[in-house]
């Protein structure tokens, strides 16, 4: 089972609704394409866990949206979120690099392979690059096959620059295309780094 402990606030809200029991639209859409794409599950991490009402509440709004809640880590007075979350781990006999930690609190010194601090270079809550970097921790991807993928794609884009920059030379050569989609066209080649010729 892949598992998503899941903070809320700084997570699927910002730092502005923090504490106001509030869940953003847009932070809300990543998680389901994280759940989508790797078939996790939910373990509550947050601090909403803790009051009946907003913990039913959660449970009840990730079912309708189709997101499987399996759990809550365990409240603990004096434990820090990290040590919660090893309980459950330690509770329920998830192998490592089947879960991944969603929160705002920088918890990589902990989880080094797991963890995905929301709150990153003045960027809070989930957005698109965080919930990329979770699905390829829960997808088993490594940061070096993740660099091996973006550097193939890096390579698939310039293959495609010299491609249509020889569509463009001979565009230009039997006078077929506009003058301004010529220069659209010898920008954009030029910010890939290649010359115009």
């Amino acid at each position: 089972m892949k598992v998503i402990f899941l903070d809320m606030d700084g997570v699927l809200n910002n730092a502005y609704h923090r504490n106001n029991r509030y869940i953003e639209k847009d932070k809300f859409e990543q998680l389901q394409r994280i759940v989508k794409e790797t078939g996790a599950k939910v373990v509550l991490s947050t601090s909403w866990r803790e009051f009946p009402d907003w913990s039913n509440f959660l449970h009840d709004f990730f079912c309708v949206a189709g997101i499987d809640v399996v759990g809550s880590t365990p409240v603990r007075d004096g434990w820090r979120r990290q040590d919660e979350i090893r309980e459950w781990l330690k509770e329920n006999d998830c192998p490592i690099g089947a879960f991944v930690v969603l929160d705002d609190i920088d918890m990589s010194s902990d989880f080094p392979e797991n963890m995905v601090c929301t709150c990153e270079a003045g960027r809070i809550g989930l957005d698109t690059a965080f919930a990329d970097r979770a699905i390829s921790i829960l997808n088993g991807r490594s940061r070096e096959e993740e660099v091996v993928s973006l550097k193939t794609e890096i390579e698939r884009m310039r293959s495609l620059s010299e491609q249509l920059s020889h569509i463009v030379h001979f565009d230009v050569a039997n006078e077929i295309g506009h003058p301004d989609d010529l220069m659209v066209m010898e920008q954009w080649l030029k910010a890939m780094g290649f010359e115009f010729k």
